[in-house]
């Protein structure tokens, strides 16, 4: 698995990006529960939307290209799982899949192996990689997992209210980035400063509004996943 390009929450199941041949990333898709209820940030309908989102999308590339980005991450210290030192010499195996579970780097793994190899080789560990893929609620944002990253409650006194959203509004661009899912907002909150502002483009009954979201320092803390 290519570590530069295929960048994601690695304690998760299942994942999905959605790519131009040319290996520009339009979105993801997947996530995690939030916050240690039962409830899930994925479903059927939700999927066909940002499925549909992400065909926007390819309907104005390469128009939009430079719009995508961010949606890449910057290359990894190790270019592949098998590489991580912490990996090394320790099962699952480079032996071929053989059907049993065994035999291949299973991306659980792979998310924990960078944390171990850096620490294993003195490298300081970043606060993104300490908590992962933050789910919008760590900044006050509850998601319908049934719509196209559309809000569905706003956490009284949170980063979100005081940035101005609203119940209903759907979060067309986040940091610059077009988004077409939960997994989209998480991916920008991993990359965002650990304090600083994101601006937001929200499509509001109809009218575009923007907002800016203030990160506090030490805001990764909220993230529960």
């Amino acid at each position: 698995m290519d570590l530069d390009l295929f960048q994601f929450d690695y304690e998760q199941t299942w994942a999905v990006f959605f790519m131009n041949p040319d290996k520009t990333i339009y979105g993801r898709y997947g996530s995690e529960s939030s916050f240690g209820n039962s409830g899930t940030n994925n479903s059927l309908v939700g999927f066909k939307k940002a499925l549909e989102g992400a065909l926007e999308i390819h309907a104005g590339y390469p128009g939009n290209k430079d719009s995508l980005a961010g949606k890449t991450g910057a290359p990894a210290a190790w270019k592949t799982p098998e590489l991580l030192p912490f990996l090394q010499g320790k099962p699952p195996s480079k032996a071929p899949y053989a059907g049993k579970g065994t035999g291949c780097i299973h991306c659980h793994a792979a998310g924990g192996g960078m944390v171990k190899s850096l620490q294993q080789t003195g490298k300081p560990v970043p606060a993104k990689l300490q908590n992962p893929y933050p789910v919008p609620q760590a900044v006050g944002l509850t998601l319908d997992p049934n719509e196209k990253a559309t809000v569905s409650s706003v956490a009284p006194g949170s980063a979100a209210e005081k940035a101005g959203f609203k119940a209903g509004d759907r979060i067309s661009t986040l940091h610059g980035q077009p988004i077409v899912s939960i997994a989209d907002v998480q991916w920008v909150l991993h990359n965002a400063p650990d304090s600083g502002t994101l601006a937001a483009a929200v499509d509001r009954k109809g009218t575009a509004v923007d907002v800016s979201l203030a990160l506090a320092a030490g805001w990764r803390a909220a993230k529960a996943n």
